[in-house]
């Protein structure tokens, strides 16, 4: 008995590095295509901004902002899918999208594409303005005079014939402002140019490693919300119901996690078991 137990675990040390590979490879790829849940703590902050959306009313109009460019939006875009998703079933409920990154309409493109599945219009029920640069100077520009710092949209539209930029002149009239974000412009310019000016409640959905830095501005009630990263959009999914992109990379994360945790067990149990097992042999 003792030689099959010593037997056994010197095999479970010299496991073909390839079978692992591909137990790993497996349990990421598992929640990927089948996405599910995960029974996450939702934090206070990402409450926030889901009761915040649930309160709008019809008629009420919400600005995104999309700050951020292809090398963030693996962290970032997940959270505005969610939010998305939530307010394609909020009815009256207009979206106008602007962004202060080259890419950030490209990405908001996406996200509208969302609204147009649940039969929203464009033009009527949200509009994407498009790509305006100079940062915080043009984020000061909008907020002062949304159409006159956009005469036409992304889509090469007069913005002065969509019926819902008739229902927001300056950034005092929307209900609520989003702004996604990797970099600068970032939180603390909407902060000085749109929430502390014009006192609209502001949420931002940011990348992981930019919370801390941010964690006062929702201390000094400046902002409403903070959503940060892939877990950010899992918890705001499991609030809304609808697993998307978040909850599934955060299931492969997880399961990823979980099975390199294992080998690390494993691997060192069976060390210490094998060298005493040797020390009793001697």
């Amino acid at each position: 008995m003792g030689a099959n137990w010593h037997g056994w675990l010197e095999r479970l040390q010299n496991i073909d590095r390839r079978v692992l590979y591909l137990l790993l490879a497996v349990l990421v790829a598992f929640p990927l295509l089948r996405p599910f849940g995960l029974p996450l703590l939702v934090s206070p902050a990402v409450e926030a901004l889901y009761q915040k959306i649930e309160a709008l009313k019809s008629g009420d109009v919400v600005l995104m902002s999309f700050d951020y460019s292809a090398g963030g939006a693996p962290d970032i875009h997940p959270q505005v899918e969610a939010i998305a998703r939530h307010l394609s079933r909020k009815d009256g409920v207009g979206l106008v999208t602007v962004g202060f990154f080259a890419d950030g309409p490209m990405f908001a493109e996406k996200a509208l594409a969302i609204l147009e599945a649940a039969g929203k219009e464009y033009g009527k029920d949200f509009v994407n303005l498009g790509y305006r640069a100079g940062g915080e100077g043009a984020i000061a520009m909008l907020a002062a005079d949304v159409k006159g710092t956009f005469a036409v949209d992304f889509r090469g539209m007069d913005t002065s014939k969509h019926p819902l930029l008739e229902r927001v002149k300056s950034a005092k009239d929307f209900a609520l402002v989003i702004e996604f974000a990797g970099g600068s412009p970032g939180p603390p310019e909407w902060i000085r140019q749109v929430q502390a000016v014009y006192q609209v409640p502001l949420a931002v959905g940011i990348s992981t490693s930019m919370v801390p830095a941010n964690i006062p501005y929702l201390e000094a009630k400046q902002l409403i919300s903070i959503l940060g990263g892939l877990r950010g959009a899992a918890e705001y999914e499991l609030l809304t119901g609808q697993v998307g992109k978040g909850g599934a990379a955060m299931g492969s994360q997880t399961l990823g996690h979980l099975l390199i945790i294992l080998f690390l067990v494993v691997g060192n149990a069976a060390y210490f078991l094998t060298r005493r097992t040797v020390r009793q042999a001697q």
